[in-house]
């Protein structure tokens, strides 16, 4: 029942993509601790391509008791987010990787403030307010 709750307003939606986002810092970080390596290839995540796995149409549920039980329901459910290397430009733009992560902290920002919002308001609801 809560689950459903929170899938009407959205946050489980907003939770994928902050999950997302997480990752795609870690990438841009990796890319500009990097930046003075020789031979070191810039990585990216892709935010729709991995959002749109994220969104990805949900298997059956089920409960396997055993390791060595074929998985039932959506085996890649946990799987980790598309990472690739951009073997075509090579070397680490230092101003284009600031400008990405700057971007990406303003999603993240944002996304919070929303849940945040539809947590309050919930919260409201809950107390009758």
């Amino acid at each position: 029942m809560i689950g459903d709750i929170f899938e009407r307003v959205g946050v489980n939606l907003m939770g994928k993509v902050l999950n997302i986002s997480s990752q795609r810092q870690r990438v841009i970080a990796g890319n500009i601790a990097n930046v003075m390596t020789p031979g070191y290839t810039k990585k990216e995540l892709n935010f729709e391509e991995n959002l749109a796995r994220a969104m990805g149409k949900q298997g059956l549920p089920g409960l396997s008791e055993n390791k060595k039980h074929i998985p039932i329901g959506n085996p890649d459910n946990g799987r980790q987010p598309l990472i690739i290397e951009n073997v075509n430009e090579g070397t680490v733009d230092m101003e284009k990787e600031m400008a990405a992560s700057a971007e990406n902290q303003l999603l993240y920002s944002t996304v919070t403030k929303l849940i945040s919002g539809k947590f309050r308001s919930l919260q409201l609801v809950i107390r009758g307010r």
